[in-house]
């Protein structure tokens, strides 16, 4: 009796047929989490289960090594952080940095490695599990750091073959992990009464000193919290910093549709409650040509597909705000500036 969306696969929705009482399941795998309104319903449900399957419930404190923490804020609204300090410890202990100098920002100083710093054939292979590392950085940034994002963008181009450069690079990330340990996402009720979706693009310009690709970075609120978080490079070497932000764009426009029918799909915010999506970016030039529909010579170079978001804009299910780059805050994938609060 379970339906299923086809917006996420892993999210299952049961409803009683009367009254409101539902039982909502995210499962990953045989670990699930169960959100349950009407504990006559929910406990008929878990007695029919218990028929077949041996089930061990608790309440939400840890779930795929993420550990929760529940609780107020001084104004009394509910709040929970999420944390994996256990797994930044594992991942500090395996690479033998637990007792390193800690960093407060996570990227060196200076120009990054490239290509060219790789091992040169001939020369002795460099004892680093470069793959591992930067496995267990992406579970990290997966779930709780987005702050990790921008160097692992930078290592993840030398899982294979790399040198002494990018050791020092992995090593410096290490060090910042260890700074921040025990570093925690916040949630809070504060702002449930307006519970809006808000989105942030932005993108470096010809970042990667070898392909002169840029990395494009979006970052996902919903009633103030951040739900969501992505950077990536970009497909193909953009001609200036301006469509470089326009790609960005086109990536939060996509995104705003596709979190607009999971919401309505998990029964939160419809188009009813909010009628247009903000997407926020910092570059004017970008912001021109998402909200003006005539196309002018100077663009002529900018790939027909990152117009889609015209095409939102026009239909009023997305607008398009200048935001200061100081507030942008998926600065922290793309540019990152190298302070301690990025």
């Amino acid at each position: 009796g379970f339906r299923v969306i086809h917006a996420d696969r892993c999210y299952l929705c049961k409803r009683s047929t009367r009254g409101n009482s539902f039982i909502k399941i995210a499962f990953h795998v045989d670990d699930n989490l169960i959100a349950a309104k009407g504990n006559a319903f929910y406990q008929a449900y878990l007695d029919r289960l218990r028929r077949t399957f041996d089930i061990k419930e608790g309440p939400l404190d840890a779930h795929l090594g993420v550990t929760y923490h529940w609780g107020r804020d001084k104004d009394g609204h509910r709040t929970v952080e999420l944390c994996q300090k256990a797994q930044a410890r594992k991942v500090l202990e395996q690479f033998g940095m637990e007792n390193c100098t800690p960093s407060a920002v996570p990227t060196v100083p200076g120009s990054q490695p490239t290509a060219e710093d790789c091992r040169k054939e001939g020369e002795p292979a460099i004892d680093f599990d470069m793959q591992g590392l930067v496995g267990h950085m992406q579970y990290l940034y997966m779930c709780t750091r987005p702050d990790l994002g921008y160097a692992l963008k930078v290592l993840s181009r030398y899982t294979t073959n790399f040198g002494k450069k990018h050791v020092d690079y992995a090593k410096h990330l290490l060090r910042y992990l260890r700074h921040t340990v025990a570093k925690r996402m916040k949630y809070s009720a504060a702002f449930a009464d307006a519970m809006f979706l808000q989105i942030f693009t932005d993108a470096s310009h010809a970042s990667d000193p070898d392909t002169r690709r840029s990395i494009m970075s979006v970052a996902v609120k919903l009633g103030g919290n951040t739900i969501y978080w992505k950077n990536h490079f970009t497909s193909i070497v953009s001609h200036s910093s301006t469509e470089s932000e326009l790609m960005a764009l086109d990536q939060g426009a996509t995104l705003s549709e596709a979190m607009r029918w999971l919401l309505e799909a998990l029964d939160g915010p419809t188009s009813e409650d909010q009628e247009d999506i903000q997407i926020y970016v910092d570059n004017a030039g970008t912001l021109q040509i998402a909200n003006n529909p005539v196309q002018p010579g100077r663009n002529l170079h900018v790939h027909a597909r990152y117009y889609y978001v015209r095409d939102l804009v026009y239909l009023g299910k997305v607008s398009t705000l200048k935001i200061g780059t100081d507030d942008q805050i998926a600065d922290v994938g793309s540019t990152l500036k190298r302070r301690a609060e990025a």
